[in-house]
C-alpha cells in the first residue's frame, strides 16, 4: 500500500477530519420536522419574548411560523425590524386562537411538517421543551397529540396545569389537572402548547373555526380520542405561562366566549347536551355574583339573550 493511499483511507475514517457542520446537519436532517406556530394579536412584546426563547432550545429540525390575527397595532413592523428573517403570514382580520392557528397549521402541512407545535405567545419555552415531547412521539406513535407542564411565568415552581385537564359532561365544566396523572385520565390538553402529528390532523382537521375563543383544544382532543389517537404529557417538557394575557381586563367578553364556546363543545360531544349547558351556566353565573365579578355575569346572560343566534350555529361534527 503506497503513502498516498494510506493518507486517503484515514482521511476517510478520521473523525477528527469530519466537518461539524455537516454531522449536525445530518443529524438534524434525521430528527422529524417541526413547525413551530406562534399566534399575535396586538401583543409584539410578548411574541419578541416567546420566539428568543425558542433560540435556546436543543432540537434542531423546526421551522418557526409567525401568524399576526389581524393586528391593529404596530405588531408586523416592529416583529419584522427585531427578526428581519422571520417569515410572517398576515390576517386581514382575527379569526380568533383556532382559526388564526389554522392559517400556520394549513401551510405547515403543505410544507411536509412531521409534527406541528403551538405555543402561545405569552409563554417561554425551556430548552429541552420540543425535544422532550418529539421523544415522547417517536416512542408511542399512536400518540396523535402531546402537551408540555404549564408553569407560572411569574412565580416559575407554581404549576398552572399538568399539561391538561378534566371535563364534566354533565355539570358542564372544566378545570386543569395540576399533579402527575395518567394520561388515560387526560380528557384535553392545554392549547398553550401542544404538539400535534400531522398524520392525526389529516385524519381528523384542524381547529373548529366555529370556537373563536376557548374550547377549541378540548374539541380538537376529543375528535382525536375518538378516532383512536391517545393525548400524553411530556414530564420534562416545560414551558412558562402568563395566561390569558389577550383577556386581560375583559371580564364581559371572556365570559361570553367561554360560554359560547362551551356550548358549543358540549353540542357536539355530549350525550345529553342540554344538561352540562345548562348545569355549567348556572354555576357560573352563581360563582359571578358571589364574586361581584358582574361583568362575568352579563357576559353570561347576553349569550342567553341571543339564544336563537347562538342555536342556529353548525357544528362541523
Amino acid at each position: 500500500m503506497i503513502h498516498g493511499e494510506k493518507e486517503r483511507i484515514k482521511e476517510v475514517h478520521d473523525p477528527k477530519t469530519r466537518e461539524p457542520s455537516n454531522i449536525a446537519a445530518s443529524l438534524s436532517a434525521s430528527l422529524p420536522m417541526v413547525h413551530i406556530i406562534i399566534l399575535n394579536w396586538n401583543q409584539w412584546q410578548l411574541t419578541a419574548e416567546c420566539l428568543n426563547s425558542l433560540k435556546k432550545l436543543n432540537y434542531s429540525n423546526f421551522k418557526i411560523l409567525l401568524v399576526d390575527n389581524g393586528s391593529t397595532d404596530d405588531s408586523c413592523l416592529e416583529l419584522q425590524n427585531r427578526f428581519p428573517e422571520q417569515e410572517i403570514l398576515k390576517s386581514n382580520k382575527n379569526l380568533g386562537f383556532g382559526g388564526g392557528c389554522n392559517l400556520g397549521m394549513q401551510k405547515a402541512l403543505k410544507e411536509g411538517a412531521d409534527f406541528i407545535w403551538l405555543l402561545n405567545n405569552d409563554a417561554t419555552a425551556d430548552t429541552n421543551a420540543l425535544k422532550a415531547m418529539v421523544n415522547l412521539a417517536r416512542e408511542k406513535p399512536g400518540l396523535g397529540a402531546i402537551g408540555s407542564q404549564v408553569l407560572d411565568a411569574k412565580q416559575p415552581h407554581a404549576v398552572q396545569a399538568w399539561g391538561g385537564g378534566r371535563i364534566s359532561l354533565i355539570w358542564g365544566r372544566s378545570w386543569h389537572i395540576k399533579d402527575r396523572t395518567a394520561d388515560t385520565k387526560l380528557d384535553y390538553l392545554i392549547g398553550a402548547s401542544l404538539l400535534l402529528k400531522a398524520e392525526a390532523l389529516r385524519k381528523v382537521g384542524l381547529f373548529d373555526p366555529g370556537f373563536f375563543l376557548y374550547w377549541e383544544d378540548a374539541d380538537l382532543c376529543q375528535r382525536l380520542k375518538k378516532a383512536g389517537w391517545g393525548l400524553a404529557v411530556a414530564e420534562d417538557s416545560r414551558i412558562f405561562h402568563r395566561g390569558n394575557a389577550s383577556m386581560q381586563g375583559q371580564g364581559r367578553k371572556w365570559a361570553l366566549f367561554f360560554t359560547q364556546s362551551s356550548r358549543r363543545f358540549f353540542i357536539a360531544h355530549a350525550p345529553w347536551p342540554f344538561l352540562p349547558i345548562f348545569c355549567g351556566s348556572i354555576l357560573r353565573m352563581v360563582s359571578a355574583i358571589m364574586k361581584g365579578r358582574w361583568p362575568d355575569f352579563l357576559g353570561i346572560v347576553q349569550v342567553y339573550c341571543n339564544y336563537k343566534k347562538c342555536s342556529t350555529q353548525k357544528t362541523l361534527h
